[in-house]
Parts: structure tokens; sequence; C-alpha cells
């Protein structure tokens, strides 16, 4: 799945309605969001070509501005309750070590975690 897939399921799992997202010439991308009473079959047809020229065609009115930006939102804080059944057993974790690096399972950001931490 590309971008712009990721985009529609953002949108269906967070605004909880379906979405298509076009890129269009010039670097511009629109995102074309249901609203109540939406033609789905259109919704699931129309092409990014048809959207070039949606202005030209229909009546259209903006009705949001979003920007998009895919970030993870991890931090250590959110991470180290993870390594709270390793409390009991620290050896094991560090196996001799000072400290462990922890990497993110989403972005690979990696966090560096001693014992006192845990």
């Amino acid at each position: 799945m590309d971008a712009l897939g990721w985009i529609g399921e953002l949108y269906r799992s967070s605004e909880q309605r379906p979405c298509r997202a076009f890129s269009l010439p010039d670097d511009c991308y629109v995102l074309l969001a249901a609203q109540p009473d939406f033609d789905a079959g259109w919704l699931e047809s129309v092409t990014a070509a048809e959207v070039a020229r949606i202005e030209q065609r229909e009546e259209t009115k903006l009705l949001e501005t979003r920007r998009f930006r895919f970030r993870c939102g991890c931090t250590l804080d959110r991470i180290l309750p993870a390594l709270g059944a390793w409390r009991d057993q620290p050896e094991k974790l560090f196996q001799g070590e000072e400290s462990i690096t922890i990497q993110c399972p989403r972005c690979a950001a990696k966090f560096s975690v001693t014992r006192d931490m845990i």
C-alpha cells in the first residue's frame, strides 16, 4: 500500500468515514472525504483525472484544510511500561550491560534504557 492508501486507512479508522486521496500534477494532493448521504459508487470509481477537473464539473466547497504528517509518537515514557515484566529479572534483561537499547517496532527510533529506569 502506498502513502495515499495509508491516508485512506487512517481516515477510515480515525474519522470513521471513507475517503480517497489523489496525487495530482505539481505535487498537489486532493482528499475526497465522504459526507452524509454520499454516493459510495462514485467515490470508489472516480479517477485522478476526474478529480483534477472536479471544480469545472461540480459545485464544490472547501470544508477544511488539513496537513498530514506521518510520525509514530513514541516516547521512552510510552515504551518503558512494556519492560515492566522484567522488573524482577533485570539480570536477564541487561545481561551484564549498564544499559540496553530499545527500538520502537513502528518507527525504529532507538532509546537507551538503564536499570534504574525500569
